[in-house]
């Protein structure tokens, strides 16, 4: 089942068309170039078209006389044209007509048994692949023999319709034993026989070659690789695979790959390319449970381009033999849309929100990129009606096209025009009615956010580094150990694409910077050497490595710079120029791209790079001892001003002593990178400066102290590590220095200036209500954030946590006066977080929407119709599934209750008891289930409580 996704949206049924189908077959229908839609309808002899505007007007007929073949697919050609395709005779049969609506060519393609065409592809030199299910032997037209009972035939034509190849794939023949239940219950023997592949559609990959998409029974064998393989004499068969095929121009197989389905029956539909270059797969999965219920849901699941599967989620009660999927389409937000027809009534633990309106609607499901399902609308009227074909339409709007059956009744408000109706319904997907929320990215291992900017659609790019591989949020495997992670969300925090880069070792993002030409460039350090995506070796033990992206997240290239030891980059800015400042610190000696030595251990080192990344020069600074840069702003006469911390007294470039252990430490360089002053300020302890801003021709930096009053320092601290901010003159002259805190630890990371003109500074809190921090801890560390005006004086704090420990990395104001904060978490659901933990650390990005003198953070409001309250809810999530040999349950409910957790097969059979006590409010229960003892197929896991009962579908693979 898919996950609880937090966004209140409506769609609106903007208008309706019904036209006269004649035939209650296929019914094919594609969009043109001027917005509209072309319609094709089968006749006697005839195929007539119908054309429609963009707002569901009828505006003309033709028809075109056929040999009476039966249709199932149509295309526009090259030649503006279009090339029908179907059967005849038991053969593939394709007619070609011009512009004019004049029959050019008609062909058939066969050999001695049974052909059923159903997919069409143009390619660009205006030839053909014609795609179906062939039953023949080498015979006819098919130069190749059966290997399975049934097997996939792609035929390729010119644009004259002479055949230029044709080549087979298919499975082996072998009898099995499958298992079902007798009439009474107990478990009955069959023998079958496997070897059957249905062909369903094929598509054009980026790269220049074809995906062959399916359903097989078969085991491994011939060209299937991919499904279980025959270890017996009569091995046990249990369900129909997805069958995914990738062949290259001529024909030839490049890879195939197969995915269990659980159901009894063919599966697949349908499947699109996705905008990462994978493919998502549509199927209907169908079980039978004791031989006398009958279950569908719609099936769908994430495949890389090379045919790794990546996720999988399905759709729609588990009872019930009256769902079938039918269409997928990507939109715009890097979501999905998934179409058919249900004729479930919906239910309280369903997917299905609204009622039936007749025997079957159509039932179209909004789900995000990761599969998490987002609302779901039922569209009918009193009888059938199917839904074929989807359509993306300007303004947030859907096109929904099939065939109905049903009179003036429920949705439908048009005449029934003849037996069999053309149905066109366009719906509007209203904006979401979000207000302030907490949103987590992450997988299992550790997921740490570094950098978050917004972007000029109103939604935010979230940065850092990752250690984990496909899971959870992560749909890229690890390049190495850690890589860069960033991930791309829209204004309603919907997920529209996420990419890692990295090399062989460990690679750490530390900034985002939007360029000027739209895109971004991805700053931090790295280990690797040449692999992956990146493209020089290492200079030592740590470089600085910068990426450029596009704004669609594609890399565009690399550059690292380095000298023989350590090179950690921490910021970036880019000029007006187009060049770019790379800022961070160093301890490598003169050698690879550093041009001085170091002054003592590490020193800031900055590098000046052209807008393709070409080295212009490199600048260091620093003391006897080490120094850490991590800020740098652009002064008013072009030149830079550097802020870090400095352990090292008056040597080298700093002109100052030190007050104590650690110092806050600022250097003016003018555009050329040369030394115009330095200055150092602190106390007699540890003074770390981690945020530096420019006010005007005025200065601030903060970070955190330990230091007594004392040096720079006018306050003590109020218990271990406090945030110290100060404001200073353009000569670097204090105004005035504030302190923060409470009784433990607070370890400033960021600080801004806020619309007011006051400040905001961030981190992260082990303090509990104390000092400045009037809110308790909620768990071992919290984000902390505090306000204060224009001359740094305490206006308010406020502290967002779960049960675990958050550490705060990044502040930025919205538009709406609100802020986003990003850092991460590794709490469950407890305190301010409203989603699971991935497992380790999280990204957490939590948006506050300020008020007249206080601050609120609240969830994101639940998917409902209803928008004045937010009902409470039961979280179930169940996680793997697909399940191989354990699985992790996790839950919570909104009150203090009994409940149970129970597992039953699809007889309706109770396997297992997995939890059974009182439960507190809102607490994070997880159970696990071990499936040693059980065996491959469906089971339903139930959350009971007195009141409800929540449940989801589990599929077993061994």
């Amino acid at each position: 089942m898919s996950s609880i996704c937090s966004t209140v949206i409506a769609q609106t049924l903007e208008w309706q068309q019904s036209i006269s189908a004649q035939y209650a077959g296929p019914q094919p229908i594609i969009a043109t170039p001027d917005g509209g839609y072309l319609i094709a309808s089968p006749g006697v002899r005839v195929i007539r078209f119908t054309k429609i505007s963009k707002d569901g007007k009828s505006l003309w007929q033709k028809t075109v006389a056929s040999s009476n073949g039966a249709m199932t697919t149509l295309i526009a050609t090259h030649d503006n044209g279009y090339l029908i395709g179907g059967n005849f005779n038991n053969n593939y049969w394709v007619l070609k007509i011009n512009q004019n609506w004049a029959k050019v060519w008609e062909k058939t393609f066969g050999g001695d048994s049974t052909e059923t065409l159903s997919s069409l592809i143009a390619d660009e030199n205006g030839n053909f692949l014609l795609g179906g299910t062939s039953y023949s032997g080498k015979s006819g037209d098919k130069t190749q023999p059966r290997k399975g009972y049934s097997d996939y035939w792609i035929v390729k034509i010119n644009k004259n319709g002479q055949k230029l190849w044709d080549n087979s794939f298919g499975g082996v023949i072998r009898p099995a034993l499958t298992y079902y239940y007798g009439p009474d219950g107990e478990p009955q023997a069959d023998t079958i026989t496997t070897g059957h592949s249905y062909f369903k559609t094929m598509l054009a990959t980026p790269d220049g070659n074809y995906v062959l998409g399916g359903s097989t029974n078969s085991f491994a064998g011939n060209d299937n690789t991919s499904s279980n393989p025959i270890t017996e004499e009569y091995p046990t068969w249990s369900s129909w695979d997805n069958w995914i095929i990738k062949i290259d121009p001529a024909g030839r197989k490049i890879w195939d790959k197969a995915y269990g389905t659980g159901s009894y029956v063919p599966a697949f539909a349908t499947m699109i390319l996705t905008p990462d270059k994978g493919l998502l797969l549509g199927a209907t999965e169908y079980y039978d449970n004791n031989n006398s219920e009958f279950g569908s849901y719609y099936a769908v699941s994430k495949i890389s381009n090379t045919g790794d599967f990546l996720w999988r989620n399905s759709y729609g009660s588990p009872v019930g033999f009256n769902k079938e999927l039918t269409t997928l389409l990507n939109t715009p937000d890097g979501g999905y849309l998934i179409g058919g027809q249900s004729s479930d009534d919906g239910s309280e633990w369903g997917d299905k929100s609204e009622p039936s309106r007749g025997l079957d609607d159509y039932w179209v499901i909004k789900v995000t990129s990761q599969g998490n399902r987002v609302w779901d609308k039922t569209i009918g009227g009193d009888g059938h009606d199917n839904l074929t074909t989807l359509f993306t339409t300007p303004n947030n709007g859907y096109l929904l096209a099939g065939l109905s059956f049903s009179e003036i009744s429920g949705d439908k408000t048009v005449d029934l025009k003849d037996t069999t109706d053309f149905w066109l319904v366009k719906i509007k997907e209203n904006n979401p009615l979000t207000t302030t929320w907490d949103l987590r990215y992450g997988a299992p291992g550790n997921e740490n956010l570094t950098t978050l900017i917004e972007t000029p659609d109103g939604g935010f790019l979230a940065g850092g580094y990752t250690n984990s591989d496909v899971s959870g949020d992560k749909a890229q495997l690890s390049q190495g150990k850690n890589d860069y992670w960033v991930v791309k969300s829209d204004k309603y925090n919907r997920k529209i694409w996420e990419y890692r880069y990295g090399g062989t070792q460990d690679d750490y993002l530390n900034r985002i910077l939007r360029t000027k030409d739209g895109g971004y460039l991805l700053a931090g350090s790295s280990r690797s050497g040449i692999g992956g995506d990146k493209t020089q070796a290492s200079r030592g033990d740590r470089d600085y490595w910068i990426v450029k992206i596009n704004n669609a997240g594609e890399k565009q290239w690399d550059k690292r710079f380095g000298g023989s030891g350590y090179d950690e980059l921490k910021k970036v800015i880019q000029l007006t120029t187009g060049e770019f400042i790379l800022a961070g610190y160093s301890n490598s000696p003169a050698s690879g791209d550093k041009s001085q030595g170091s002054q003592g251990g590490t020193d800031f080192w900055l590098v000046k790079v052209s807008a393709t990344g070409t080295k212009i020069w490199d600048k260091r600074y620093g003391g006897n001892l080490n120094e850490t840069l991590t800020g740098i702003v652009e002064t008013a006469d072009k030149g830079y001003l550097l802020g870090g911390s400095s352990v090292s007294g008056k040597s080298g470039d700093k002109s100052q002593v030190s007050q104590g252990g650690s110092d806050f430490w600022l250097i003016r360089v003018d555009k050329n990178g040369e030394k115009i002053w330095d200055k150092t300020y602190g106390g007699g302890g540890q003074d770390e400066a981690y945020a530096l801003g420019r006010n005007g021709k005025e200065f601030f930096i903060s970070g955190q102290s330990d230091s007594p009053a004392g040096g720079d320092k006018t306050r003590g601290t109020q218990g271990g590590l406090d945030f110290w901010f100060l404001k200073l003159t353009s000569t670097g002259e204090k105004v005035w220095d504030k302190r923060f805190g409470g009784s433990q630890n607070d370890e400033l990371r960021a600080s801004i200036q806020t619309q007011d003109g006051g400040y905001l500074l961030a981190g992260k809190s082990f303090s509990g209500k104390s000092g400045n921090k009037t809110q308790e801890s909620r768990g071992d560390s919290d984000y902390w954030i505090v306000k204060t005006d224009k001359d740094g004086m305490y206006q308010w704090d406020k502290r967002f946590g779960g049960s675990g420990a958050e550490e705060l990395r990044v502040v930025t104001q919205t538009p709406d006066g609100g802020l986003l904060l990003g850092g991460k978490s590794d709490s469950g659901v407890s305190g301010d977080r409203t989603q699971f933990s991935q497992g380790g650390m999280d990204y957490w990005l939590v948006k506050v929407a300020l008020e007249a003198k206080a601050i609120v953070a609240t969830r994101k409001s639940d998917l409902s119709e209803k928008t004045s309250t937010q009902t409470e809810q039961i979280i179930l999530k169940i996680s793997p599934n697909p399940v191989f040999n354990k699985t992790m349950v996790s839950f919570a409910l909104p009150q203090t209750q009994m409940a149970a957790v129970k597992v039953y097969n699809s007889q309706g059979h109770e396997v297992a008891i997995l939890f059974q006590q009182e439960v507190k409010a809102n607490k994070n229960y997880q159970v696990e289930w071990q499936t040693s003892n059980n065996t491959s197929g469906i089971y339903i896991l139930q959350l009971q409580t007195p009141v409800k009962h929540l449940q989801q579908k589990l599929l077993l693979i061994k």
